[in-house]
């Protein structure tokens, strides 16, 4: 399961919430609850991307020094959208000085030290 607007949850849901639908490999909560901002750039025009895809690492699409005149790609899905774009393949657009309510976030990742 994941947080996503049918769920009646109504806003962002605590880590381990949807640990029952937890993958083979341990991943959990990979997709709803919030859309995850990435660094990857959409482009200047919010109704057509300027990188199509397959994805390409080094054809300017992961511009970190753009300015806030380009839009960024987010994905996921979040609690406030429907079950179909409530997975880690949907990919979005929101710019970095917009608002963005309280449906979009970061994912943060740790790494143990080694034993």
């Amino acid at each position: 399961r994941a947080n996503y607007a049918d769920t009646r949850i109504g806003s962002t849901s605590v880590v381990g919430g949807f640990s029952a639908g937890a993958s083979p490999y341990g991943c959990e909560e990979m997709a709803g609850n919030l859309w995850e901002w990435t660094r990857t750039l959409w482009g200047k025009d919010w109704q057509k991307p300027e990188y199509a895809y397959p994805y390409q690492s080094d054809d300017g699409r992961e511009g970190e020094t753009a300015n806030s005149d380009w839009w960024r790609v987010v994905r996921g899905g979040s609690w406030a959208f429907t079950i179909g774009v409530a997975r880690c393949a949907v990919r979005y657009r929101n710019r970095p000085d917009d608002n963005f309510s309280d449906n979009g976030g970061f994912r943060v990742v740790l790494e143990a030290a080694p034993v």
